[in-house]
């Protein structure tokens, strides 16, 4: 049985298992009333990703939502610089 993460605009994350992975919804009915959509991560809910500032490194636990902002925060930095 897949869980299935959905993320709506307001925030909210919804977790739901399914039969198989085909049988999961595009997108779910989220408490505010708007569509939660579904949220391709990682198969755990958190990682560890190692900062380091030069002086000191240590490792952060981060959920699959922050690494994914991330990602996505990092692609548009590699556009739009030269």
């Amino acid at each position: 049985m897949p869980l299935i993460n959905y993320l709506c605009d307001c925030g909210e994350i919804q977790k739901k298992y399914f039969k198989t992975a085909k049988d999961s919804l595009p997108s779910v009915e989220c408490k505010c009333g708007l569509k939660a959509k579904k949220v391709f991560g990682t198969t755990s809910s958190s990682h560890k990703i190692v900062i380091d500032n030069g002086l000191q490194a240590r490792a952060v636990e981060l959920q699959s939502i922050d690494i994914m902002e991330i990602n996505d925060e990092r692609s548009t930095r590699d556009y739009t610089e030269d």
